[in-house]
């Protein structure tokens, strides 16, 4: 099964989950290595976001699939490695896509090339963060995503834009 194939249309809403505070916005976070997804994971703790970690992309498809399944809340960021054993982050990214999730997505690289960048954008990253990088930096861009205003539906229709997590507009 493929990350495209594995990832169902993202919810209109789902249920909080019991274990995450409904007041706190919920962070996925993809990063293989150990050190630096707990480094990524107590920042954004630190600074109000319940977070939810997986060391690969296909534990990120596991935790959108709960997702899916109304057993976790739907994430206000997704945060991602690109290069993961088994499914990197471009893949999971595709497949976000294809299922019309419409959640911002951070990609985080040590492989940053002007390519990579517009390959990440094309597929609706909304930025891509060097390493390394400063952890403000992170917590700038959750900050900013967090609090953007929402559209109204009104303003989905008449934008052209689809509304968040593939609903209807």
């Amino acid at each position: 099964m493929t990350a495209a194939t594995s990832l169902q249309t993202s919810p209109k809403s789902s249920p909080r989950h019991p274990s995450v505070d409904a007041d706190e916005p919920l962070v996925l976070i993809a990063e293989d290595d150990d050190e630096l997804r707990r480094l990524l994971a107590d920042t954004l703790e630190q600074d109000g976001y319940t977070v939810r970690t997986a060391g690969d992309g296909r534990g990120m498809l596991a935790m959108l699939s709960a997702v899916s399944r109304g057993e976790l809340p739907r994430p206000w960021l997704i945060v991602m490695d690109v290069r993961m054993p088994a499914c990197g982050g471009m893949e999971v990214l595709s497949a976000l896509r294809l299922a019309e999730w419409d959640v911002p997505v951070v990609i985080i690289t040590a492989f940053g090339d002007m390519d990579l960048h517009r390959d990440a954008g094309r597929r609706g990253a909304t930025i891509v963060l060097d390493k390394p990088f400063e952890l403000d930096t992170l917590v700038c861009v959750a900050r900013a995503l967090a609090t953007a205003p929402m559209l109204e539906d009104d303003e989905i229709t008449n934008s052209g834009r689809k509304p968040p997590f593939g609903g209807d507009a």
